[in-house]
């Protein structure tokens, strides 16, 4: 007879980026297990109409970073989002490992911020006007001293991977910072009754609700409402994940780095939950 408890969400949050109607796509029971040390890093797909993925290796990653910030009052998590230049897009295609390359990369900037545990995704964006190659960019993930997110912008900001104009000038918003990030609800998965019921919500209730109108350009994208969520949290694992089931760069595996520091930490956790669902499931007698 199995004994112990099945853990499919690392977390009894079970915080996910996405809005009330997508929850069924997080239903704990329904979620796969982890049970092998070589499936850690599997991206499951659970919903591939609504881009909803779920990858353990990540969520492991981003539970270590939040209990060590937890740890010191004077860290914070925060997600820094870079968006490269078509030229150095260009750059790591011809590469022959480029997302191990640029996570190297940033291991080496981080160093002036004494920080060495961190993960990263890269990701396509929607082209641009005028736009002639692609352009990629990177998510990064970290705990840093609250005094220090505009040295990380700045080191971040290398003129030969992001954009600059031709007076020099930084790109806006080619390299930021936050502390918290949004949810999209988009127009395309809302019935026109819950498009009047969240309206309604907003315009009568605005003090209570965390959801909010779109801004214009949220718009043209498609995205009907938003909601600020408040601090870093595991599930910007779940919401990075939404690419990770296309090979953006052939020439590597995957589109996600985790520093080597930053594994070590998870290894304990992770074998901690695989040995619980093999117990659970009746694999240990």
């Amino acid at each position: 007879m199995a004994r112990g408890q099945l853990v499919r969400t690392f977390d009894d949050r079970l915080e996910v980026p996405s809005t009330d109607s997508y929850f069924s796509s997080y239903n704990v029971s329904t979620l796969p297990l982890l049970c092998s040390w070589r499936n850690r890093y599997i991206t499951h797909t659970l919903d591939k109409k609504k881009g909803l993925r779920l990858n353990y290796g990540l969520r492991a990653a981003m539970l270590e970073l939040s209990e060590h910030s937890a740890k010191d009052e004077k860290l914070i998590m925060v997600h820094a989002t870079v968006n490269f230049s078509e030229s150095f897009t260009a750059r790591l295609e011809e590469m022959n490992n480029p997302i191990s390359y640029y996570g190297k990369r940033v291991k080496g900037y981080l160093k002036e911020l004494g920080v060495d545990c961190f993960w990263l995704v890269i990701e396509e964006g929607k082209r641009r006007k005028n736009q002639v190659g692609r352009r990629l960019h990177a998510h990064i993930v970290l705990a840093i001293n609250h005094e220090s997110t505009e040295r990380l912008k700045l080191i971040l900001s290398n003129r030969n991977e992001v954009y600059y104009n031709g007076l020099g000038q930084l790109e806006r918003r080619a390299v930021y910072v936050a502390t918290d990030y949004e949810v999209p609800m988009y127009h395309r998965y809302m019935t026109k009754d819950k498009v009047e019921l969240m309206q309604m919500e907003i315009d009568d209730y605005p003090e209570v609700t965390a959801w909010g109108h779109s801004n214009l350009r949220q718009a043209l994208n498609g995205i009907a409402f938003v909601k600020k969520v408040k601090g870093v949290n595991v599930g910007i694992a779940d919401y990075l994940s939404k690419q990770l089931d296309d090979i953006l760069l052939p020439r590597s595996g995957r589109n996600f780095y985790i520093s080597r520091s930053l594994v070590k930490k998870m290894e304990t956790r992770i074998e901690s939950v695989i040995y619980q669902n093999k117990l659970a499931s009746g694999m240990y007698r």
